[in-house]
Order: C-alpha cells, then sequence, then structure tokens
C-alpha cells in the first residue's frame, strides 16, 4: 500500500512564455528559428514567487487561460493536478505522469500556453525561446531546468518541463537560507557555474539569468536553470535593453 502523498506548494516565476509549437525533432525548423534575424524586442512579463504553502491569491476570471486543474493532456498521461504559477500570457501547473509508479509517482511542471491569434513579433519571440530551451535541454548537465515535450491540443498548447518544488532562489535569498552557510553557498554557486556552462556549450546564452529564474529542487539547492525567453544563440549581439531592469548591467543597456 502507497504512502499518501504530500507535497508543499510553491509559486514558480516564468517570464516569457512560449506561444508556438516547435517541434523538437525536426532540426530544419529549430535551424530556421534560430537564423540570424533582428528581433524587436518584446516587453518582460514577470510573476509573482511566495514561499507560501497555499496557492497564489488570484482572481480567477482574471487568469489569461482557464485553471485546467484535473484536465487531462497527452493522451491522458499527464493529470493537470494544481496551478502552481501563472502571467500574462500563460499558467503553470502540478502534473502527475500517471506512466509512472502509483507508489513513486513522478511529477512535472506543464505550461499552459494559448496557440492561436499571435502576432508576428510574439510568434517570433517565442519560437526562439522554445529552440534555444530544447537545445540546452539535451545537455547531460543536471542544472538545466528540462523541456522533455511539447504537446498541442485545441486552441493550446503544453510544454513538460522539470518539476522544482524548491521554489526559486530569490525566495531562498529573501528567507535567508545562506545567511551563515558558506558550504551551501559554494555549492550552490558551483551548481550555477556548471549550468552557466551547459548552456554556453550549447551555444545558447541566457541574457537574463536572476535569482527568479533560478529554480530550486530543495529549498535553496539543487540549482536549475529556466525560462529561456530572452536568450540567443549569438555570441555577438548588437541588441540593447535586454533582460531585467533591476539586474541589467550598464553595458547593456541604452539609457546610461
Amino acid at each position: 500500500m502507497c504512502a499518501s502523498e504530500t507535497t508543499t506548494s510553491y509559486k514558480i516565476m516564468f517570464a516569457h512564455f512560449p506561444l508556438k509549437l516547435i517541434q523538437p525533432h525536426s532540426e530544419q525548423l529549430i535551424n530556421q528559428v534560430l537564423s540570424p534575424l533582428t528581433f524587436n524586442i518584446l516587453p518582460h512579463v514577470s510573476f509573482e514567487t511566495s514561499s507560501e504553502t497555499t496557492i497564489m491569491n488570484y482572481q480567477r476570471e482574471a487568469l489569461p487561460i482557464p485553471d485546467l486543474s484535473g484536465y487531462s493532456v497527452g493522451d491522458g498521461r499527464f493529470n493537470l493536478i494544481e496551478l502552481i504559477g501563472f502571467g500574462a500570457s500563460g499558467t503553470v501547473f502540478r502534473a502527475l505522469d500517471t506512466q509512472s509508479d502509483p507508489c513513486d509517482p513522478v511529477y512535472y511542471a506543464i505550461k499552459c500556453l494559448p496557440n492561436k491569434d499571435l502576432s508576428r513579433d510574439s510568434l517570433i519571440w517565442q519560437q526562439r525561446e522554445i529552440a534555444c530551451h530544447w537545445l540546452v535541454s539535451r545537455s547531460s548537465s543536471p542544472h538545466i531546468c528540462k523541456l522533455h515535450q511539447i504537446i498541442e491540443e485545441g486552441q493550446y498548447m503544453f510544454l513538460v518541463l522539470d518539476y522544482c518544488p524548491g521554489g526559486d532562489l530569490f525566495t531562498a535569498i529573501k528567507l535567508r537560507t545562506y545567511e551563515g552557510n558558506v558550504s551551501l553557498i559554494k555549492k550552490v554557486f558551483i551548481e550555477l557555474l556548471d549550468g552557466v556552462h551547459a548552456c554556453h556549450s550549447a551555444g545558447v546564452y541566457h541574457r537574463d539569468l536572476k535569482p527568479e529564474n533560478i529554480l530550486c529542487v530543495e529549498p535553496g539547492s539543487g540549482i536549475r536553470i529556466a525560462d529561456f525567453g530572452l536568450s540567443t544563440t549569438k555570441l555577438i549581439s548588437r541588441e540593447f535593453n535586454v533582460g531585467s531592469w533591476d539586474y541589467l548591467s550598464p553595458g547593456m543597456s541604452s539609457f546610461v
């Protein structure tokens, strides 16, 4: 008999939801998206974060996509258990892989995104995010929040990602998780450097590294780099004002 499930829910930050499907097995489509094009920078969309153990306080009618908790996707494989995050263009669910052992269940984070009526700029940016995320997901590094599968059903698209129940690095810092714990600080920095090295080895440059975009498997540890919405494959870029303003270096701003 399996033990009853006990979990802690965290709000998760995701900024730039992908809005259009790219089949990850199609090298031709990936190469088209990653071709050297000039892009217009879209406004940054950020998401609430918290270490509370309850789901975010929100008005359901304000969600960009209806709460699909209780629904199944992927021919019934993934059961959307609960809403754990939302932003201007999509929602995030904790999902159960029904093909996993009931006594040792496997969970994923699944982004639900609109898949219809997208502007050209949104389509280009979100296609590039998916392509870059797929490239880094091939890495053997355990410090990347991996993109495992893309599912298109009806008017929505679902991105199957690693589930990181430990919240994000911003929350860990705010809760003073690292205060006086030098060994944990060193461990987290090494994990973060490994994740960045994996991105660069894959030819992907994140451009929006910040505590809110670094998830944790456990509270304050088990680093996973997430959110590739502003990433690029260009080693040298002439795009300015790319990133989050509070973390932007002076050399990246055109207003300095």
